[in-house]
């Protein structure tokens, strides 16, 4: 039997540990896909921020697919007066406004996020988030304050469908946010980031 080691994914490639041996985590016939992300801070800005972004290769999200983004955030205002912050999901330069003005207080936040992608024909179904029927927050912004139902894929549960979507070029996949105004002492900061295919 051959001996089984420990592997580690970062990069985009996937290294055997204890070895020197690395292969690129899109050979890996697991059918799971992991895809190298750029991570990215949005503080002291009223600028609208790529905080996580992936390229999405031609061609490589089949119907039916789900690509899940994962990532935890830290974020504070210690700027004072009460700022908002907005949070979108971008597939090339269509975007789903997930939160538009969720409220920020003084604390420090400290949240891992998980937003679920499926692709349906030429829509992209982004699920939010729904308590009523008994399924916990995979992705919320701030406090849980939305009217509750059964459509997690609607603006009210903060996700929402892309439609006509064509997946036979490269795009950027991405989650970007933005606070309401600039201040110094306006923290958003992206800890970690994962996006992977299932």
């Amino acid at each position: 039997m051959a001996e089984v080691k420990p592997l580690k994914l970062a990069g985009g490639l996937v290294t055997e540990l204890g070895s020197a041996d690395t292969i690129p985590a899109a050979n890996l016939p697991l059918g799971v896909r992991a895809y190298p992300v750029t991570i990215r801070d949005c503080n002291n800005t009223g600028t609208l921020t790529d905080v996580i972004e992936a390229a999405i290769p031609a061609n490589d999200w089949g119907d039916g697919e789900l690509i899940v983004i994962s990532w935890v955030a830290q974020f504070r205002n210690l700027a004072g007066g009460s700022p908002t912050l907005a949070v979108r999901v971008y597939y090339g330069s269509s975007y789903i406004e997930l939160v538009a003005a969720d409220g920020v207080g003084s604390g420090l936040a400290q949240i891992p996020y998980e937003l679920r992608l499926w692709r349906v024909g030429s829509e992209l179904w982004a699920a939010g988030w729904d308590y009523s029927q008994g399924m916990a927050a995979r992705w919320h912004g701030g406090a849980i304050n939305a009217v509750t139902g059964s459509d997690v894929f609607s603006a009210g549960k903060r996700g929402g469908i892309l439609t006509s979507q064509s997946f036979n070029a490269q795009k950027a996949l991405k989650v970007a946010v933005q606070w309401s105004s600039a201040g110094s002492g306006r923290f958003y900061t992206t800890k970690g980031a994962r996006i992977w295919k299932i």
